[in-house]
């Protein structure tokens, strides 16, 4: 068993410039305004949506990121139904297997501490749980049914695809103090990577959330 770190990247290769451009060019068919267009009106534009809660231009942007978090991440992530997902399935990988080195990943929850009393019971579950995993595989039994003795720490890679006006929805949901630890921690790494690609769309939100007492 191997504990990995949570993580995020941005898979989206369209330019700030050909982004804020499209969203521009969708807002402005609204109002017939395509002349008002010049260097530095998209991102001016853009600020105005957002100020007065024009949402639906920003749903021609969309971003896609590939996330490891564990399987209680993926339930709730997952739960934003207007976004698009491809998941690592437990059902065909087999982690017993070369493939994988013969070993589970696992993410550390947010809240436990390595050398605590708390980190040894988890420790000990997530080994134990490896075990009969590999126990199951080697009587001949499928992943697809070994991986109900899998732990909710198993590390999960998700690629998650949603346009600009859903991922400020999201952050603004999961980035509140009354979400759990490691889903904001996630989406903080989101927004920051996202804000430093594409700051237009989420500076007000970054402005908002980096503050120490808000999250």
């Amino acid at each position: 068993m191997k504990i990995v770190e949570r993580s995020v990247e941005i898979l989206t290769k369209t330019s700030y410039e050909d982004m804020i451009r499209l969203v521009e060019e969708a807002g402005r068919n609204c109002y017939q305004s395509y002349n008002k267009m010049s260097e530095g009106s998209a991102e001016k534009l853009i600020r105005q949506f957002v100020a007065v809660n024009h949402g639906s231009p920003l749903e021609f942007a969309d971003i896609a990121v590939r996330i490891c978090g564990d399987r209680s991440l993926m339930g709730q992530i997952t739960r934003h139904r207007l976004s698009s997902f491809s998941i690592e399935s437990a059902r065909f990988n087999n982690y017993a297997s070369d493939k994988f080195d013969d070993k589970i990943s696992v993410i550390l929850p947010a809240d436990i501490r390595e050398g605590t009393e708390a980190f040894k019971l988890w420790y000990n579950g997530c080994v134990e749980s490896e075990f009969y995993y590999k126990e199951l595989i080697r009587k001949g039994v499928k992943p697809e049914t070994a991986r109900s003795v899998l732990p909710m720490s198993l590390a999960t890679h998700i690629v998650m695809k949603a346009n600009v006006r859903e991922w400020r929805h999201i952050f603004k949901l999961r980035l509140d103090k009354r979400a759990q630890k490691d889903i904001r921690d996630v989406m903080m790494e989101c927004l920051k990577k996202m804000c430093d690609k594409y700051p237009v769309f989420f500076e007000d939100i970054y402005a908002d959330y980096c503050k120490s007492d808000t999250i």
